[in-house]
């Protein structure tokens, strides 16, 4: 299940919105930060592991764009969001960084 995420071969919709926003964006970070605060890590800690998630889940919306073969504009949105959330995520991850 999980190697056919990462290679591509879900649907790009059940990827996009299964994978990267309803697991990768709300699920996931949100039962991590849960275990990460109870195990006493610090919050920018839990946050810079926080921030990998949508980095690693990105992987199987690219993969599954490049087998899409719909309409060309929900991939081009789709690879939109990725690049801007990767974008964003790996702001915040540097200042994080920079600021320890």
């Amino acid at each position: 299940m999980i190697k056919k995420y990462f290679t591509g071969e879900y649907s790009l919709a059940k990827t996009f919105w299964i994978g990267q926003i309803l697991i990768a964006n709300l699920l996931l970070p949100f039962f991590i930060a849960l275990i990460l605060s109870n195990l006493s890590f610090s919050l920018n800690s839990s946050k810079l592991f926080l921030y990998l998630i949508p980095f690693i889940s990105a992987i199987g919306v690219l993969n599954s764009s490049k087998n899409y073969s719909g309409k060309k504009i929900w991939k081009i949105l789709a690879l939109v969001f990725v690049f801007i959330q990767l974008s964003i995520y790996g702001y915040r991850g540097f200042i994080m960084i920079s600021n320890i």
